[in-house]
């Protein structure tokens, strides 16, 4: 008796347990301070700001319905330092993350330590626009606040200013090139170029006729590439333009460029060239 005792005891534990409910419940970043977004991307949100090394400073931000009307959101800072847009509900989750100008990405991910540059700009953008330091392009949404973090690994203090306003694609066939129906036609002879300017982006692009479309994209970390599809939508074959960049087309053939790390960046960051 004393053995089938020894054994029912775990179960019991069990059976008290399944019953009970877990609750996990988080603390809203400390000693956030209150800021409002505008429409000016010259006029920060707060300026002067020094955060201490290795220490984190986080701001409440507010949107006002004239930021919301433009399709992006800009979180900037003059500083090379770790960004992240944190989500303004009882999880408190970072949606995405930088540090860099040259890129962000979802989630923490974005602050990983890479280096990159830009380019000239294409047609189709129609502003060559370089943040001044780490930056997180998120889309509009009924999302009236957020949660930002600025987080100083160095070993000395650094002063900074956080811009956060409301802008326009500067690639100017997003969004309506997000789906296949919206696709760009590009002509035989002419050339054209666009931007991955917001984390899962896409850009569809239609052939007009049978040739050679060579590929580049500026020096960044975000990583580009392009899938070919036929006319009947079938897949061909994808393009990294760091290894080939001219792609054989025909007429009635797709491409559909992506990042293909999952970054995105400022259109002078993830640009990318389309000469027929």
């Amino acid at each position: 008796m004393r053995r089938l005792a020894w054994i029912a005891a775990p179960l019991v534990l069990a059976g008290v347990l399944s019953a009970c409910t877990i609750t996990v419940t988080y603390d809203p970043p400390p000693n956030a301070t209150p800021v409002t977004a505008n429409t000016d991307n010259m006029t920060p949100v707060d300026s002067s700001v020094t955060v201490l090394s290795h220490s984190t400073v986080y701001f409440d931000v507010a949107l006002p319905s004239s930021v919301r009307a433009h399709p992006l959101v800009y979180f900037e800072l003059t500083k090379d330092l770790n960004l992240s847009l944190i989500n303004y509900s009882s999880s408190y989750q970072t949606l995405a993350s930088s540090s860099s100008a040259s890129y962000f990405a979802l989630g923490g991910v974005g602050l990983a330590s890479l280096a990159g540059g830009g380019g000239p700009i294409g047609q189709s953008i129609g502003v060559s626009y370089v943040c001044q330091g780490s930056c997180v392009i998120w889309p509009t949404s009924s999302a009236t606040n957020y949660y930002v973090g600025v987080e100083n690994t160095g070993s000395s203090p650094v002063t900074f200013d956080l811009y956060v306003y409301g802008y326009d694609y500067q690639d100017s066939n997003e969004p309506g090139n997000d789906v296949q129906a919206g696709a760009v036609p590009l002509s035989s002879g002419s050339a054209d170029a666009g931007a991955i300017e917001t984390l899962g982006d896409v850009d569809w692009w239609s052939m007009t006729a049978t040739g050679n479309v060579h590929f580049t994209k500026v020096s960044s970390p975000v990583s580009l590439q392009a899938a070919l599809y036929d006319s009947g939508n079938n897949y061909i074959g994808t393009f990294d333009p760091s290894v080939s960049s001219t792609i054989p087309v025909v007429a009635g053939d797709y491409l559909m460029i992506q990042s293909a790390n999952g970054y995105a960046g400022s259109s002078a960051a993830s640009r990318y060239d389309l000469t027929y």
